[in-house]
C-alpha cells in the first residue's frame, strides 16, 4: 500500500491497521511502548523462525532491561 492509498483512513483506523499504541502521555510512557513493541517483534520472530531478527530484537530488549 502506498502512502496516498491510506490517506482516506482516519487516525484511529491507521492505528488499528498498523497496531499502533495510543499516543504516549509522557516520555517514559513512550519508552515503555517502544520496549513492548521490541518484545512483541522478538516473540513474533521466534514464532516465524527468523533467528536473525529474533537475535537483533533480543539484544535491544536485553540492553534496555
Amino acid at each position: 500500500m502506498g502512502r496516498h492509498e491510506l490517506s482516506f483512513l482516519c487516525l484511529t483506523d491507521k492505528q488499528k491497521l498498523f497496531k499502533a499504541p495510543e499516543k504516549a502521555s509522557s516520555v517514559m510512557d513512550a519508552l515503555q511502548q517502544r520496549m513492548a513493541k521490541y518484545k512483541d517483534a522478538e516473540e513474533q520472530a521466534k514464532q516465524e523462525g527468523s533467528t536473525s531478527k529474533m537475535k537483533r530484537m533480543g539484544r535491544i530488549v536485553k540492553v534496555e532491561e
